[in-house]
């Protein structure tokens, strides 16, 4: 039988030099990936490989996750699920537009209509475009 063979363990500067690739790099791709040194403050052969060549089955795994995400969102698009954010923004300003127009020609005093124009003003965009609850949910 023979002897074990003791593994090779690698500093990032040690990798750096034997594949050409610079340390820095490797130490933050090794980070990005959620990988920390040994004990002995090294890391294994794989490790470093992984860092300096990437991990094919990795990419591979993320390009079909983000196939069937874009699959997903065409999905709900067709089906009527998913608006398009640009086109409900674009309805939403043509109709404050509208109501604000609307208001300042409502026969109503000059100072009620402004107080009505700075109201519609101070509503936040943001409350829009998040999930509200429906006016009569939001009163209980």
């Amino acid at each position: 039988m023979g002897r074990p063979i003791k593994a090779i363990r690698w500093t990032c500067d040690h990798a750096g030099s034997e594949f050409g690739a610079d340390s820095k790099t490797i130490s933050a791709r090794l980070r990005q990936a959620g990988t920390g040194a040994g004990e002995d403050g090294k890391f294994s052969t794989r490790q470093i490989a992984l860092a300096v060549f990437g991990d094919i089955d990795g990419e591979r795994l993320r390009e079909k996750r983000h196939q069937a995400n874009l699959l997903e969102i065409e999905e709900k698009r067709i089906i009527g699920e998913f608006f398009d954010a640009k086109r409900v923004i674009q309805i939403w300003e043509s109709q404050l537009v509208a109501l604000r127009t609307a208001l300042w020609n409502f026969d109503a005093p000059e100072v009620t209509r402004r107080r009505w124009m700075d109201e519609l003003k101070a509503v936040a965009v943001a409350e829009y475009q998040e999930n509200p609850l429906p006016v009569e949910a939001a009163e209980e």
